[in-house]
C-alpha cells in the first residue's frame, strides 16, 4: 500500500511542477504584455496632458504599472495552467476508458 501511494504522491508532484511552469511560462507572458500597456499609460499620457502630472505621482505611475503586470500575469497564468490541468485529466480518463483486449475469450 505504502508503494502506491509513494508511486502516486510523485506522480502528482510531476503533474503540480509542471502545471506551475505552464502558469509561470503564460503568466510571465501576461505580465509583459500588460505591464507594457500599464507603464505607457501611466508614463507616458502625462507627456500628452501636462495637467496629469499633479494629478499622477510617480509613485502613483509605478503602482499603476505593476498593478497592470501583476494583472496580466494572473490573467494568462490561470487560464493556461487551469487548461493543462483539465486537459491531463480528460488524458487521463480516456485512457481508463480503453477497451480490453480480449484472448481466448479471457478479459486480460
Amino acid at each position: 500500500m505504502s508503494d502506491i501511494s509513494d508511486e502516486y504522491l510523485a506522480k502528482r508532484n510531476q503533474e503540480m511542477m509542471t502545471a506551475r511552469s505552464v502558469f509561470l511560462k503564460a503568466g510571465t507572458r501576461g505580465a509583459i504584455i500588460y505591464g507594457s500597456i500599464g507603464s505607457a499609460f501611466a508614463f507616458l499620457l502625462p507627456m500628452f496632458r501636462p495637467s496629469l502630472k499633479t494629478i499622477l505621482p510617480m509613485n502613483l505611475r509605478a503602482a499603476i504599472a505593476s498593478s497592470a503586470a501583476v494583472a496580466g500575469f494572473w490573467i494568462y497564468g490561470e487560464p493556461a495552467s487551469t487548461e493543462f490541468v483539465r486537459q491531463q485529466h480528460l488524458m487521463m480518463s480516456q485512457a481508463n476508458k480503453l477497451p480490453r483486449k480480449e484472448y481466448d475469450g479471457q478479459i486480460q
